[in-house]
């Protein structure tokens, strides 16, 4: 049983693990989205401030850009983790069913060995009442 359960902690390891690298991957495009905010308020501050180098705006743009693909990149990404995440989950789960059928069969396999113990001592005290009752009336 030890080795069913080990199978379902390490599945449950592989398992937080995936989810550990979606939360990651998540977390790198949120910063991402930030960073285009952050981009665009950098721009319309130098716009508003009273005209903005050509320069700056176009390595702004450039990296505007950059950063959509990355985007798309990170969004491929998460669509893969979420699917490792996925399959380590129905590992996961499958582990953890076969542990509890284990368990379940290893229950009634002691339910029956009590229940043949408990019929064999039953029979071997029959036995010694019947052979007391014969050794009586044959001392009778």
């Amino acid at each position: 049983m030890s080795h069913k359960r080990t199978e379902r902690d390490l599945a449950f390891r592989d398992f937080a693990e995936a989810q550990r690298n979606y939360e990651a991957g998540r977390e790198k495009l949120d910063k991402m989205y930030e960073e285009i905010s952050e981009a665009k308020r950098f721009e319309s501050q130098l716009v508003v401030s009273g005209g903005a180098p050509a320069e700056t705006l176009k390595w702004s743009a450039f990296f505007l850009e950059g950063q959509k693909v990355r985007i798309e990149n990170q969004k491929s990404l998460n669509r893969q983790l979420i699917q490792e995440m996925e399959r380590k989950q129905e590992i996961l789960i499958e582990r953890a069913r076969e542990l509890k059928t284990f368990e379940k069969l290893k229950e009634r396999q002691a339910e029956r060995f009590k229940l043949s113990q408990k019929k064999h001592d039953m029979k071997t005290i029959d036995e010694i009442v019947v052979t007391s009752a014969a050794q009586k009336i044959k001392a009778s």
